[in-house]
């Protein structure tokens, strides 16, 4: 859409987004099949939320401030079918408040939570570090509880 020739119509470009769509899911389920191979199964993500009134229709997607958003919001898409259609559980956590979730199932305050893993697992323990551990910690809710 940034290029300095004539940009797509929005049928066109809906062509493209369908054929990337489709190279994604090929290319996310190969990754995941190899990972598992690797690791073992893959039991859950934790992927963040997408605002329920994301625009699905190109021609809203290309105005801001969805056009700098589709991509990741299509790519975590597609993250989350090759994952579910594998057996493994999606959860979905909103980046605001997923710390202070985490830290009330550890029975913790946020910050005591965050410090007692960056102790455990040393440097570099950057903010994407402890969002990601924060919605790890949401994700796996029954197993941190004690079961069910």
């Amino acid at each position: 859409m940034h290029r300095g020739q004539e940009a797509l119509d929005d049928a066109a470009l809906t062509a493209v987004v369908a054929r990337v769509r489709a190279s994604a899911a090929r290319a996310t389920g190969a990754a995941l099949d190899a990972l598992a191979d690797e690791v073992g199964e893959i039991r859950s993500l934790a992927l963040r939320r997408t605002r329920a009134d994301f625009p699905t229709d190109v021609a809203t997607m290309r105005r801001a401030p969805f056009e700098s958003r589709a991509d990741p919001v299509m790519y975590r898409s597609v993250l989350a079918e090759a994952a579910r259609s594998r057996g493994s559980a999606v959860t979905e956590y909103d980046a605001r408040d997923v710390a202070g979730q985490a830290a009330e199932l550890l029975s913790m305050s946020g910050p005591e939570a965050i410090a007692a893993m960056r102790t455990l697992v040393g440097p570099p323990w950057s903010a994407d570090h402890r969002l990601a551990y924060a919605a790890a910690v949401v994700a796996a809710r029954p197993a941190v509880r004690g079961g069910a």
